[in-house]
């Protein structure tokens, strides 16, 4: 298992060398979507990869991984990843529409960013 701050790999897909370019990727659209920095890496998020029997799937120029999201609070929310790699053999990470959109809406009702 590879830890790096809050995203746990249970397996990594082969992306050992991105892992930490994933995690700001991520954690900057995270904090994007509610306008808030630092709201992810100050509330204990957790994102779980290669926890259960997932596999990468591809879809023309992009590749997806479902995973899991754990809120604070303890719930768990199922999400998927997706990458693609750029012109320049970077990879470039985006969360999917099924990402928990009106839960983390609900969360940050409780508890509102402090900037």
């Amino acid at each position: 298992m590879i830890v790096n701050k809050e995203f746990f790999f249970f397996r990594t897909f082969d992306l050992d060398n991105r892992i930490s370019k994933m995690y700001q990727d991520l954690v900057y659209q995270f904090n994007s979507k509610i306008n808030c920095n630092d709201f992810f890496e100050n509330r204990g998020f957790t994102l779980l990869i290669g926890s259960k029997n997932e596999e990468i799937y591809q879809n023309g120029n992009f590749y997806f991984l479902d995973c899991v999201i754990v809120f604070p609070s303890s719930l768990a929310y199922d999400c998927t990843v997706c990458w693609k790699i750029n012109e320049d053999s970077e990879y470039d990470f985006y969360w999917t529409s099924n990402f928990p959109n009106d839960e983390l809406a609900d969360y940050i009702e409780k508890k509102p960013c402090k900037e």
